[in-house]
């Protein structure tokens, strides 16, 4: 009888420490997820607030450089992320959050400045345009910065069992900035000037930055790895005393980005934020024309259908993820993108393309968001800086491919719906290929279901070997 009170007792104890842990978890756990969040708000809002300004400022410059232009922090992004989490895994995330966050600030009021010159008659046409892709180009190496480190950030404070919701909650911050951008950017430019925008962004961005150091400063605790730290640590620091860690993660890199299940899951992703990107340029001029003949506004409201469906199902799918397999809800993803784009090309009624944008924001949220847990999976936490640098790469990838297809398209409205359905039945040939990621994450699971627990090689899936 003593020993099973005393039992009971232990059990106990132990359940309020654990509840305790995670509470304190929690507590630890939000302040990030804001501040990532309003990182990331900052950021694309400064990304899609150009979208309404640049009519306005280029009046007589040809499209091609208008595509160059808004292409130009696509392409510096997808070179600077790799290096991004180079030095996010070597370094201190936080830093590296920090100083992306300052340079955002700086490419913002960049933004303003070479709007505003234009309106002074301090230059032409010409070299505002040098200056505004000099400063998208800025934007874009700060995105790398603040996308990776931040992602990793949240990955490595909190648990596994809770770690997609956290990745969706601040993947809200992205959605919110798509959605308020393009209409807060045209009001402000209407009424108070083309560049106030930027410097309320760039006001955004200062907050957040002083917020995420104090919260640093504070909350230092929460930047542990939560699994397998102590031992990762360890591993690393002999690595780099006896100098073998030098060369290893450059080579664990390039092991990564080779693997057949992470390549599988890059794929996915970058198709369909391809599909993604080809309706931003093609909606509008679909839009204007017959049966629809929607002015501004009306294509504006139209495409916050889309905006808002990713911003309501982003920490859906990322709570979805945490009680259940991830590769069946990217999948989920992948057909609700495919079927969108077929609806609102092939109906071309207005119920199909509000039906249409609708499920492609559900979509993407479903198959982006559900990605990053999924990665964290299968890579350790000393990798997680790299993992989340591939999964922005195929984002980034995917829009910058999607405008580069509808340029060929040009403004022939009958090759609209053959590129809208030639890109949805390629996303859809991922499908059987997350085959092999579902089999992949299920022999993983069933190894943590069956008490052995699963290492850094086994996580990594032998990507070094």
């Amino acid at each position: 009888m003593l020993d099973g009170e005393l039992d009971k007792k232990l059990l106990n104890e132990e359940r309020k420490l654990r509840d305790a842990d995670s509470s304190d978890e929690e507590v630890a756990g939000w302040p990030i997820i804001v501040v990532v969040g309003l990182a990331l708000f900052a950021d694309y809002c400064c990304l899609t607030a150009i979208i309404p300004i640049v009519p306005l400022v280029f009046a007589e410059i040809d499209s091609t450089y208008i595509f160059i232009l808004f292409a130009s922090k696509s392409m510096v992004q997808i070179v600077a992320n790799p290096i991004a989490g180079l030095v996010v895994d070597k370094g201190n995330p936080p830093l590296i959050f920090g100083s992306s966050l300052a340079i955002l600030v700086l490419a913002t009021l960049a933004f303003a400045w070479g709007v505003e010159i234009d309106s002074e008659g301090i230059a032409d046409e010409w070299e505002q345009f040098h200056i505004l892709i000099a400063a998208r180009s800025t934007q874009g190496l700060a995105s790398a910065g603040i996308m990776t480190s931040g992602m990793a950030t949240i990955s490595l404070a909190t648990s596994e069992e809770k770690r997609g919701g956290a990745l969706g909650a601040a993947m809200m911050g992205v959605a919110g900035g798509v959605l308020m951008g393009p209409p807060v950017a045209g009001l402000c430019a209407e009424r108070l000037g083309e560049s106030s925008v930027f410097y309320g962004i760039a006001g955004v961005g200062c907050v957040t930055l002083l917020s995420s150091l104090l919260f640093f400063i504070f909350y230092p605790e929460s930047f542990e790895v939560v699994e397998g730290g102590e031992r990762d640590k360890e591993e690393r620091d002999e690595e780099e005393e006896s100098g073998e860690g030098r060369n290893s993660y450059i080579d664990k890199d390039v092991a990564l980005w080779r693997n057949g299940p992470v390549v599988i899951l890059a794929f996915s992703v970058a198709t369909c934020n391809m599909c993604v990107a080809v309706t931003e340029p093609l909606i509008p001029l679909f839009l204007e024309r017959e049966p629809f003949n929607f002015n501004n506004e009306s294509i504006g409201l139209t495409f916050g259908v889309q905006a808002l469906c990713y911003l309501l199902f982003t920490p859906v799918f990322g709570i979805l993820s945490d009680k259940h397999m991830k590769t069946p809800l990217m999948a989920l993803g992948v057909a609700c993108v495919a079927g969108g784009m077929g609806i609102m090309f092939v109906f071309k009624e207005l119920w199909s393309v509000v039906l249409g944008l609708g499920m492609v924001g559900m979509g993407i949220a479903a198959a982006d968001t559900p990605s990053m847990p999924l990665l964290t999976v299968l890579v350790p936490p000393e990798r997680f800086g790299s993992a989340m640098a591939l999964q922005d790469t195929s984002v980034n990838l995917g829009f910058l491919v999607g405008p580069l297809l509808a340029i060929f398209v040009g403004d022939n409205v009958d090759s609209f719906k053959w590129l809208a359905v030639g890109t949805s039945a390629f996303s859809l040939c991922t499908v059987p290929l997350l085959k092999r990621l579902y089999a992949t994450e299920l022999e993983l699971t069933r190894k943590r279901g069956s008490g052995g627990g699963v290492g850094s090689g086994e996580r990594l899936l032998n990507v070094t070997a």
